[in-house]
């Protein structure tokens, strides 16, 4: 089957532009063809990229929006609870980060400190 079969002439026309769709391409005008064939898919090639990149960032931005979000929900549930358990939140120490100046970091745990594990085989 002939990779030309079912083309318009304008299709022909877009394909072998400034070639006739008619000639055999010799050795030496591969590369000239070719080179054209290659400015003329660039732009496409380049809007198809940028779609997709754009794609991709609006679903990582809708993902992360989605994740705040939820951590948000988390933080307000653990703050009731504590405040029906009693537990006072005092936020005055925290920094504007939500970091105190004044905490201790955790100790590492036994599993941490006792040193890397062995992977099974």
């Amino acid at each position: 089957m002939c990779l030309l079969e079912g083309l318009t002439r304008e299709d022909l026309e877009v394909e072998y532009r400034d070639f006739s769709a008619s000639d055999f391409l010799s050795a030496g005008d591969f590369p000239s063809y070719f080179a054209s064939r290659m400015q003329v898919r660039l732009r496409e090639v380049l809007e198809y990229t940028q779609e997709l990149e754009n794609g991709r960032l609006r679903r990582h931005q809708s993902r992360q929006s989605s994740a705040v979000s939820r951590l948000q929900e988390e933080v307000e549930r653990l703050r009731t609870k504590l405040e029906v358990e009693g537990i006072p939140l005092d936020s005055s120490d925290e920094d504007v980060d939500g970091s105190s100046s004044d905490e201790v970091p955790p100790s590492p745990s036994h599993s941490a400190a006792a040193g890397p594990s062995h992977r099974r085989r």
